[in-house]
């Protein structure tokens, strides 16, 4: 029966808990055949690391143009908004349909900088600018810090409806 080298074993568990690569081949170890050398296998290797890095950036430029379009199909989107956004709940949703203009940019930039993307980076960022300009075109007038000519009143809240004293006592009827 043999004995196990027990300080071995451990030197060995301890350098790979370490992260350390395995321990070179003693002198008595050095008589086993060795595999190709390590310029072959690096050689092999090569192609298929520089396929796996090509594959990788077509798809990170494939997500990267996803968030984009997203982000871009929104902004196209506000303009066809079909909800009165004057004021009350409607400008709130219409405000935060930009707001996420300005998220989806930030989202955007920041896959673009992490994956070093120029041309999307500078599209998402062009996005963050848009949406702020949006936001600020409809937030600064209603809380009167620039005004705009030619434009009524712009309130957050809706003014409420005051009912005249002839159609106070008339009986409300809904037509559906």
């Amino acid at each position: 029966m043999d004995q196990i080298d027990w300080k071995a074993e451990l030197r060995k568990i301890e350098r790979e808990y370490d992260g350390l690569p395995p321990e070179p081949p003693t002198a008595e170890n050095r008589s086993v055949p060795q595999g190709p050398p390590a310029a072959e296998i690096r050689g092999q290797k090569l192609p298929n690391i520089r396929a796996r890095e090509e594959a990788d950036r077509k798809v990170t430029l494939l997500a990267a143009s996803a968030r984009l379009v997203l982000v871009g199909s929104l902004l196209g989107a506000l303009w066809w908004w079909p909800y009165a956004n004057s004021c009350g709940f409607g400008l709130a949703a219409f405000l935060s349909a930009k707001t996420m203009i300005v998220v989806g940019g930030v989202w955007g930039a920041a896959f673009a900088w992490r994956n070093r993307l120029v041309t999307s980076h500078t599209i998402a960022v062009a996005f963050v600018f848009t949406g702020l300009a949006l936001l600020a075109a409809d937030v600064l007038p209603r809380l009167g810090y620039i005004t705009i000519p030619h434009m009524g009143a712009v309130h957050l809240r809706c003014p409420a409806i005051s009912i005249s004293g002839a159609e106070a006592g008339a009986p409300k009827t809904f037509v559906a």
